[in-house]
């Protein structure tokens, strides 16, 4: 028997004589970048700078999402669109890596995990707004979303949370030379969500190229593509490092004429010092 569950878009609270209503995938989604934001510092090589413009790039990233979700659907543009989300916030965090005077990749290395956990919380915020169904399914964890009709659904919202989360932890350990971390969320959340979109269904999804793909899927594989274009950079090692310096220091003593070999009293340098 599979269950019914029914959405859950808005959360009243009532206190006395005041009455709040909630929405619940706002609340998640704020709840997601905070999670995020607190991810990102923990793990950052430089704490501050990311404490310092995350708030300015999750900012932009929402507002990426909104302006989407707007061009796609029209007004009232109440919904998020995640893949305008991601352009946004990576230009921001193209805009804050060059005013803070840090490599992108650097900064991309400390933001993707974080990035990622809060796409996967705010995925729950989709499913208890009922946005983003998932095919009809007879497995025993299908779900029915009210705002679809009666048919038992797969619940894609929460196989992408679970994703994204398990996503978030991995590449959250990953280590390696700069741009790693960042390559690694970008290919795995593209690669996540061309497999998810398969199990979409067709009525909560945006077909552009006359049909032949969706915004998610177009922007999924730009996330691919996007994550095998950064190259990770290897440090060069220690005896790399002394041997370099030791050139450069070398080469500078030559230019400032120490340890110059000394000229025979019969040529011409001899002569000219005489």
């Amino acid at each position: 028997m599979h269950p019914r569950l029914g959405m859950l878009p808005v959360l009243h609270l009532r206190f006395d004589d005041l009455h709040v209503a909630l929405s619940t995938h706002a609340a998640l989604v704020v709840l997601g970048v905070l999670a995020g934001m607190a991810l990102a510092v923990r793990r950052a090589r430089a704490p501050l700078v990311v404490l310092a413009v995350a708030p300015a790039i999750a900012a932009a990233a929402l507002g990426g999402a909104w302006l989407l979700f707007r061009a796609l659907h029209g007004p009232p543009g109440g919904g998020l669109a995640s893949m305008g989300g991601l352009a946004a916030g990576a230009l921001a965090a193209a805009v804050a890596a060059r005013a803070a005077g840090r490599p992108l990749v650097h900064l991309l290395d400390d933001l993707a995990p974080g990035g990622v956990l809060a796409l996967g919380v705010g995925r729950i915020g989709c499913f208890l707004a009922g946005c983003c169904a998932g095919r009809e399914t007879t497995l025993p964890w299908g779900v029915v979303l009210p705002v679809f009709g009666t048919a038992v659904r797969h619940p894609l919202q929460l196989y992408a949370a679970a994703f994204d989360v398990v996503l978030a932890a991995v590449v959250a350990r990953t280590t390696g030379p700069p741009g790693t971390v960042a390559r690694r969320a970008l290919v795995g959340l593209g690669l996540g969500r061309l497999a998810l979109e398969t199990l979409r269904d067709p009525v909560a999804t945006d077909p552009i190229l006359g049909g032949w793909s969706t915004v998610a899927q177009l922007g999924a594989l730009t996330l691919v593509v996007a994550g095998l274009a950064i190259a990770p950079r290897s440090r060069p090692s220690a005896l790399a490092v002394a041997v370099t310096a030791g050139g450069r220091a070398l080469t500078a003593r030559r230019r400032a004429g120490i340890g110059a070999r000394p000229a025979w009293p019969g040529s011409s340098a001899g002569r000219a010092r005489d």
